[in-house]
């Protein structure tokens, strides 16, 4: 079964997107950038995508969390697709140089997972 991580500082979205993809994936979650990077820098955790929150809190954004990713020591970490979630619709140029794919709230769900399944399949 694929593995999506999904960071997101905030309870209930995080909950809510959990519970919709857990039927599909096997989830991960994380609320801040730190322990995002704590499970991505673990070689057994092999992370297939990842979906954040643009607005992480006190942690930062999701500017630090693909800047992690996309340095990372490990070749498939560094290309490992991102979805990035936020209601700052101003955010979408940083993700798309970023080689990520948007998302701008309100989303549905199936729009989600056609993203996902594009990405890394069923």
């Amino acid at each position: 079964m694929k593995r999506i991580l999904i960071v997101d500082d905030d309870e209930g979205p995080l909950s809510a997107l959990q519970d919709a993809l857990e039927v599909y994936y096997d989830i991960t979650a994380a609320q801040t950038i730190q322990s995002a990077q704590s499970v991505l820098d673990e070689r057994d955790q092999a992370i297939d995508l990842v979906i954040s929150d643009y607005h992480l809190g006190k942690s930062g954004t999701a500017n630090d969390l693909v800047n992690h990713i996309r340095t990372h020591q490990f070749l498939k970490v560094r290309n490992l697709p991102i979805i990035i979630i936020s209601a700052d619709k101003d955010q979408k140029w940083f993700v798309e140089s970023q080689n990520c794919n948007f998302m701008l709230k309100p989303f549905k769900i199936i729009q989600l997972l056609e993203i996902i399944r594009e990405k890394i399949g069923e």
